[in-house]
């Protein structure tokens, strides 16, 4: 099922948004091979690609174990099978490891 919401209510949520400093859409850009991460519950569109350069998009969904996939009808590079409970990383992890394999610019 696609979610969408009307004109009407992307506008009342932008200026219930924009506080005092005016801000209540943002537009993330980012460098090629950038991430952006944010809760599947944020508003937010994606809109078409107009660069001539691929972009992929990765849909994580996590949620407890005991609330695991128990009828499985979507192959499973979409809908996984592993419900290993995940391991917490440190504060700061992914900074570490950005800076540990870090690729020179060209």
């Amino acid at each position: 099922m696609l979610w969408t919401l009307d004109k009407e209510t992307v506008t009342k949520l932008a200026n219930e948004a924009a506080g005092p400093d005016g801000v209540g859409i943002v537009a993330p850009t980012g460098k090629a091979g950038s991430v952006l991460m944010f809760h599947g519950n944020l508003v937010h569109a994606s809109p078409p690609n107009i660069t001539p350069y691929p972009r992929k998009i990765v849909y994580l969904t996590l949620c407890a174990c005991s609330n695991h996939i128990t009828k499985f009808t979507r192959p499973e590079f979409i809908a996984h099978r592993d419900f290993t409970p995940i391991e917490p990383a440190d504060d700061g992890a992914l900074v570490e490891y950005a800076r540990a394999h870090k690729v020179a610019a060209e």
